[in-house]
């Protein structure tokens, strides 16, 4: 009975050694797994940190942008006004002109009329 008990005790032995072989491999394989996924993670963690960086930059970007494009709607405003201006100053220039073209057709008129006055003294002596 005793060698039964030793032969069963070996096979009880042996099938520990194997299992324990079995769970140290999948021991093994779990940890290999774990570091993978930890890597995966470190690789998620820095895509997410560059993502961020990327959105901060574009955010400054996008900050830049409005801000020149504000800036040109207020020149576009300024450069209207200007325009205006030069407009009402042209009108202004016009009327001076019609002006001096009434007083230039005036003075020819009576121009003409003095030499026409000249003309018939002229004769009458």
């Amino acid at each position: 009975e005793n060698k039964s008990n030793g032969l069963t005790l070996d096979e009880s032995s042996n099938i520990l050694l194997e299992n324990v072989d079995k769970l140290n491999i999948s021991s093994n394989e779990a940890a290999a797994r774990l570091e993978e996924t930890a890597a995966a993670i470190e690789q998620i963690t820095s895509n997410i940190r560059n993502n961020t960086y990327s959105i901060a930059k574009m955010s400054e970007l996008s900050n830049d942008v409005t801000k020149s494009a504000n800036l040109g709607e207020d020149l576009a405003n300024q450069t209207t006004i200007a325009m205006d201006e030069i407009n009402v100053q042209v009108n202004l220039v016009n009327e001076a002109i019609s002006v001096i073209d009434n007083i230039a057709f005036q003075t020819n008129i009576l121009s003409l009329n003095a030499a026409v006055e000249a003309a018939t003294a002229g004769e009458a002596g």
